[in-house]
């Protein structure tokens, strides 16, 4: 893998963490990163 694909990898994890938060967690948007990490 290049750098370019870990880098857009890493941003589409982050968005998919971020939607679990906002769709089942309902925490506010850093806790809720923080968790699901």
């Amino acid at each position: 893998m290049d750098f370019l694909q870990i880098v857009s990898l890493l941003l589409v994890l982050a968005a998919g963490f971020g939607a679990i938060n906002y769709l089942v967690l309902k925490l506010p948007s850093a806790i809720g990163i923080l968790i699901v990490a």
